[in-house]
């Protein structure tokens, strides 16, 4: 963050922290930088700026300020006064109370603006807690439990030296690997929800609506919790068909975005304080670790058999695993939704022809990719036309899959004699019209494999098995 910071130059902080302990705070790195170059540092907390003033987390105002302030590039006066006719001016319209927000926001800044006196050593950790707290401003330790492209070569473009990447470590053919925004942990929200169990009535409302993915539920056996963090939480599983099981609703605090949709569509409330819900925003700094823990350890529960989950009723289907997750999509995105829904649905063999617009951004940008696998390694298949005419390029995919399925088809008959009639007949006519009949109809593909498997065959042979997997893998009608 601080290597082009120049001798003598200017540091500005948004901290949680105030002047009086933001130093002790900063890993050691930051503050030998900060010495080394005798700059100034300057703190403030933007996000209590902003909130206080009214405007919720929208920091831009906050921050410019804060710059003009700072940076001499005109006279502090006078660019104070030039942002305010600049807030006049663009906000006029939304009206007076908007304008006043943003003016209020102004004033605030400057008193809530703190330079800190940078010491000529760098401070020493004193006790646990000071050392507890800046394990957690550390680097991502996530990266370093990566596979090894994902972190040599993705993980060096997401700290900002793309530039230092040999083109020898990228991929000849331009193909990057699927899931890896889980490892980004940006810890973007100064809050983020927490889960009350006894409140909660189990909808999955806020599973659905959540923008990134980062709220998840489950439902398993209880003996699972004999390995969980003494920090996870579960609960009795309300609904009859799951009687005897537990259900947890998990929160990954490092990849939240702090929108707070979820508290605003949870529809059940604390009956003893009216103001908390089943679910509520708290500060994440606090609950990084614990929850990190609790996190993986949820991951780590079994997915229940897609064949035994419903997909027409919301607090059933919502326990399924979204195949698109931690996108860089604006918090509170009204648009992932509805494609994690999709995921949740179709992902294990959805094929998506991109319409350019924030979908190709949020879903196609390097260096991490959203869409991800489920654990046998099926997932959305994903591209975008750049000529803006996504409904010819998916009318493409739909004619070239036909034209594979009926080829599948012409060369399972040639192996008809060697997997059995009855396999192959049940092949060429499954309905393939629900989760069951999908799962049944890939049994039967491995079935045929087996059995050509057996045999030694001809070269024509092997490539009608290999098409014959065609009506597994790429049947997409629904």
């Amino acid at each position: 963050m601080l290597k082009d910071l120049a001798p003598g130059g200017t540091f500005l902080l948004n901290s949680p922290l105030g002047p009086d302990r933001v130093w002790d705070r900063l890993p050691e790195g930051v503050q030998r930088r900060l010495i080394e170059q005798r700059a100034k540092f300057f703190v403030i907390d933007g996000n209590k700026v902003a909130r206080d003033a009214g405007m919720g987390g929208r920091i831009n105002t906050v921050m410019q300020t804060c710059f003009f302030a700072i940076a001499g590039v005109l006279p502090a006066q006078n660019a104070i006064e030039a942002i305010k006719n600049s807030i006049r001016k663009t906000y006029a319209k939304k009206g007076d109370e908007i304008v006043g927000m943003n003016l209020r926001a102004v004033e605030e800044t400057l008193a809530h603006l703190y330079e800190v006196e940078v010491p000529d050593a760098v401070a020493g950790v004193v006790d646990a807690g000071r050392r507890d707290q800046r394990s957690r401003l550390q680097p991502n330790g996530e990266l370093k439990r990566a596979p090894q492209f994902v972190c040599n070569v993705l993980g060096e473009i997401m700290a900002g030296r793309g530039d230092r990447v040999p083109v020898s470590a990228l991929p000849n053919d331009g193909t990057y690997p699927t899931g890896t925004t889980q490892f980004e942990k940006r810890n973007l929200a100064s809050e983020a929800p927490v889960w009350d169990p006894a409140v909660c009535i189990q909808c999955g409302k806020c599973v659905m609506v959540c923008p990134h993915a980062v709220i998840r539920s489950k439902v398993y056996e209880a003996t699972v919790l004999h390995a969980a963090p003494s920090s996870f939480k579960s609960a009795e599983a309300r609904l009859p068909d799951w009687k005897g099981l537990r259900y947890t609703l998990q929160v990954s605090v490092e990849d939240c975005t702090g929108c707070g949709i979820c508290v605003d569509v949870c529809p059940a409330r604390n009956k003893s304080e009216a103001r908390l819900k089943a679910i509520n925003m708290q500060p994440q700094l606090p609950l990084r670790e614990s929850e990190r823990e609790n996190w993986n350890f949820f991951l780590s529960i079994p997915e229940m058999d897609r064949r035994k989950v419903p997909t027409d009723y919301v607090r059933k289907m919502q326990i399924q695993q979204p195949l698109f997750e931690f996108s860089g999509a604006c918090a509170g995105c009204g648009e992932t939704p509805y494609i994690k829904l999709l995921t949740q649905l179709f992902g294990d063999r959805l094929i998506i022809a991109n319409a350019t617009g924030c979908s190709s951004i949020y879903g196609g940008n390097l260096p991490t990719t959203p869409y991800t696998r489920d654990q046998n390694g099926r997932g959305p298949a994903w591209s975008n036309s750049l000529f803006e005419d996504n409904a010819e390029f998916g009318l493409g995919f739909r004619v070239s899959i036909d034209k594979q399925q009926e080829f599948a088809g012409e060369l399972l008959q040639r192996l008809s004699p060697q997997i059995g009639r009855r396999l192959t007949t049940e092949i060429l006519n499954a309905r393939q019209r629900d989760e069951a009949d999908i799962f049944d109809q890939r049994e039967r593909v491995i079935d045929k494999r087996s059995a050509v498997g057996d045999r030694r065959y001809s070269a024509t042979s092997a490539r009608a098995g290999r098409h014959a997997c065609a009506q597994e893998r790429l049947d997409c009608r629904r």
